[in-house]
Formats: structure tokens, C-alpha cells, sequence
């Protein structure tokens, strides 16, 4: 069986994300993005802001990479 492509999926910054009794800082993507990638045959990798300096590497390790947003 072959592997499935690693694809990564940009998420955003939610300052006061709140679930039970916790209100935190969460890098967040809605759950649609991740199931589209999944139902074309990929993995779905969650991509937090990161520094610039650092986004080359971490794209190299993908086979693509989902901008999320409108």
C-alpha cells in the first residue's frame, strides 16, 4: 500500500479559546479542512504561525500545503 501524501493545512491564532474550564491561547482550523484532505487520499498535518525562518523546513517535509481561509 503506498503512503499518502503529508499535506499541511495553515491554521490561526484564537487568543481566548475557551473549552470546559480553560480559556487559552490554541492555534485552531476548522474540522472541514482537515476531512477534505482525508477524503482526497491525504494525511492532514496542522500547520501553527510559526517564524518565517522556520516555514522553508517544515515545507519541505510536506508533499503540499493547504492555505486556509477565504
Amino acid at each position: 500500500m503506498a503512503e499518502r501524501p503529508l499535506i499541511g493545512v495553515s491554521t490561526y491564532l484564537e487568543p481566548g479559546a475557551r473549552w470546559g474550564v480553560w480559556e487559552l491561547e490554541a492555534a485552531l482550523l476548522p474540522a472541514g479542512y482537515p476531512r477534505l484532505v482525508q477524503r482526497a487520499g491525504g494525511l492532514a498535518v496542522m500547520l501553527p504561525p510559526d517564524a518565517p525562518e522556520h516555514a522553508a523546513a517544515t515545507v519541505a517535509r510536506l508533499d503540499g500545503v493547504v492555505i486556509a481561509g477565504g
